[in-house]
């Protein structure tokens, strides 16, 4: 569980360096308090095995309306070890849900 928890922060914050977004904004998109997404972000707790999925699917969609343009995926060089060129925001909003 630790171990998801840090997995989960490493990407979280990598992806709000890359949006170049205040937490603040991504807390409040989330619906969530600024300090619960602090404890999120500094691998204290996961969301609950019952909000995971949407967590995740929320944070996702977020980031790709954020990030999403031609040649994305090389912002993501070093989250992830791969190369994909995204052919829309929906393919990398599920790809990023998957991650996080």
């Amino acid at each position: 569980m630790k171990n998801n928890s840090y997995r989960t922060s490493l990407i979280l914050n990598k992806l709000i360096q890359i949006a170049q977004i205040p937490k603040t904004d991504f807390a409040l998109f989330l619906n969530m308090t600024p300090s619960g997404l602090s404890k999120i972000l500094t691998a204290s707790r996961l969301p609950s095995s019952r909000e995971k999925k949407n967590f995740s699917r929320q944070a996702g969609r977020y980031f790709s309306n954020i990030i999403f343009s031609a040649g994305c995926y090389f912002k993501f060089k070093d989250i992830f070890p791969l190369i994909y060129d995204f052919h829309s925001k929906d393919e990398l909003s599920a790809f990023l849900a998957s991650a996080i």
